[in-house]
């Protein structure tokens, strides 16, 4: 009987360690296509921009922040191999999401402004006339225009479009490559304002400000390179703000009265009016959604936060109840940052989450659904 019971023990005994094998085995199996489905749906980003950086950011092991800045002030900060981009007023800087710096480059700029795609970073002298262009490791162009810069652009391929005054017209758009070299160049009787690559890099979309008779228009061209012709929408009476590319080669076109979308025939396809408030601010999100943060003459740094989707239906609103300093829609959610919280909310206008903050925070960044906050002398990742 002893017997039979030691075999009865040693066989439940074997088939636990049997399922043991086939649990670890299992998940084994699941962690392996876990990783193989995160490289598959990367695969462009890891074999384009650099595998040790996509490797850190997606798992980073040690964080680093929160991150000293160098300089006196942030003056723009955007995505940068899927890693965080800071331009101040002495250099511009990049970290990993541990929170460790794999990229400075010192410049002497009195303006510096910055613009950031895949891997690829322009920042440019806003006033001036020098510009640069910069990979994670080297200095790609250095380059100085003929006339005081007022915007630029810049894509993942190394295209940089800048915008300046000109000699015979209010303004010139010229066009580069990675080498520097001239792709096209626009010369315009009017004021060019904000401005936008397109995302197949053959062609620019250019808000202009011009008077007639005492009126003021907002101008929006539908440049190709390829082609001589422009296609053109005009607004009266408003200032443009702000252009974004959409789904379908539509432009989203923000001003200081409206939000319009403008389809690739330069005809008007829907327009979304402030009425009586005013714009504090805007966000754009890595769809064709966007937020704009509307007010009055008195409440200069409050009002209300609407959500837009990409037909300009608003999908909700908040009030703030106190000073914004920076809003971001990300992941489904709608991000108000003040000096005592970063505040949350979903698409129906519910707040998700309040985080109470023990530093003040002047601008915020979310990249791979990772928070930043930025002070005049700090990065901290939330």
């Amino acid at each position: 009987m002893a017997v039979e019971e030691k075999v009865k023990d040693f066989t439940k005994e074997s088939k636990k360690r049997a399922r043991r094998r086939r649990r670890k085995s299992i998940r084994n199996l699941c962690i392996v296509l876990a990783v193989v489905l995160l490289l598959v749906l990367n695969w462009g980003l890891i074999t384009s921009l650099d595998p040790l950086l996509f490797l850190e950011n997606t798992f980073p092991m040690d964080n680093q922040f929160p991150v000293l800045i160098t300089g006196t002030s942030v003056t723009s900060v955007d995505e940068f191999y899927d890693s965080v981009a800071v331009s101040t007023d002495v250099g511009f800087y990049a970290y990993t999401a541990a929170g460790r710096q794999f990229c400075e480059f010192k410049h002497t700029l009195s303006q510096p402004a910055m613009k950031a795609d895949g891997g690829r970073a322009l920042v440019y002298d806003r006033g001036g006339k020098k510009y640069y262009l910069y990979s994670k490791d080297s200095e790609l162009l250095a380059g100085n225009t003929d006339y005081a810069i007022i915007t630029g652009d810049v894509n993942r391929e190394g295209t940089v479009a800048l915008a300046t005054a000109g000699q015979g017209y209010l303004g010139q758009v010229s066009v580069y490559n990675e080498q520097g070299e001239i792709r096209f160049k626009w010369n315009c009787a009017e004021h060019p304002v904000a401005m936008a690559l397109s995302g197949d890099n053959g062609g620019l979309y250019v808000a202009t400000l011009s008077t007639e008779n005492g009126q003021v228009y907002t101008s929006l061209y539908l440049l190709r390179f390829d082609q001589k012709t422009e296609v053109a929408y005009k607004r009266a009476g408003e200032v443009p703000v702000a252009v974004k590319e959409l789904s379908g080669g539509r432009v989203l076109l923000i001003t200081d009265q409206s939000v319009t979308i403008v389809g690739t025939d330069g005809t008007e396809q829907q327009n979304y009016d402030y009425g009586t408030r005013k714009i504090l601010g805007y966000s754009f999100s890595e769809g064709d959604d966007c937020l704009v943060m509307l007010g009055n003459q008195l409440a200069t740094d409050k009002g209300t936060i609407l959500w837009l989707d990409g037909q300009l239906n608003e999908v909700t609103s908040v009030a703030a109840s106190q000073s914004v300093a920076d809003i971001r829609l990300s992941g489904g959610r709608m991000y108000l940052l003040s000096s005592l919280s970063l505040d949350s909310y979903n698409s129906g206008g519910e707040l998700i989450e309040s985080k109470p903050l023990s530093a003040v925070g002047k601008q915020m960044a979310i990249i791979g659904g990772r928070i930043y906050l930025f002070s005049a002398t700090h990065i901290v990742k939330l």
